[in-house]
């Protein structure tokens, strides 16, 4: 794992990025796929470790005209044009906190999802503040578990991100040091935080000092 951790970095990648990107090597996708915040103009990191299946077809919303989506849609504010229960996966990858009415979001995701359709993301939790164009809130498992329940989501499956409190804090900081500085520096943290886990096995310090969640919950 470390060497492919060590080739991400290197392409510029974030310390979060790379960690729940990692845990979706396994996923496969079918069918019709809405990736919400894509775009014929962006390549998502996701992409590249998320499995399709032969015949998949993928469309994208997006605010921003630069992303050239096939829906310039604000999903607060408009319903996506197509029929409910269309899509076999909804991607939605930090993306809730930057939205105030998630509500209305989640509700237009789960009429668009066929049955047993199913919704996959990442929402940041300790990261810095960054505003596309806001960036109203952060998301604790407890709160994602009781959104998708009270929208009616099944099978619920929510995992945190991280590796303990020194990751977590080279996440603060990681937006300022250069590439070989990051190397150095996250190497120091991983070993920290594994030897902070060998010495304190009764704390579970992904769960205390997540760097998001990755959720997959089914319709």
């Amino acid at each position: 794992m470390f060497n492919l951790f060590l080739k991400e970095l290197l392409l510029g990648k974030g310390v979060s990025r790379i960690l729940f990107n990692i845990l979706l090597q396994d996923k496969m996708c079918y069918g019709k796929v809405l990736d919400i915040g894509g775009g014929h103009k962006i390549n998502p990191s996701h992409m590249r470790f998320l499995k399709f299946a032969p015949g998949f077809e993928i469309q994208s919303v997006n605010i921003s005209e630069k992303a050239q989506p096939d829906y310039l849609i604000d999903l607060e504010t408009c319903a996506l044009p197509v029929a409910d229960n269309f899509y076999d996966f909804v991607l939605a990858f930090n993306f809730f906190e930057h939205i105030l009415n998630i509500d209305k979001v989640s509700l237009e995701i789960f009429r668009v999802l066929k049955k047993d359709g199913e919704l996959i993301g990442f929402v940041p939790f300790l990261a810095n503040v960054h505003p596309d164009p806001h960036d109203y809130c952060r998301y604790t498992k407890e709160k994602l578990i009781f959104m998708f329940k009270d929208h009616e989501f099944e099978k619920i499956e929510i995992l945190s991100v991280g590796r303990g409190p020194f990751v977590a804090a080279y996440r603060q900081i990681e937006f300022v040091l250069p590439i070989f500085l990051r190397i150095f520096v996250v190497s120091i943290c991983f070993c920290l935080d594994w030897f902070l886990r060998k010495i304190k096995p009764k704390f579970n310090f992904m769960d205390m000092c997540p760097l998001g969640y990755l959720f997959y919950v089914k319709k």
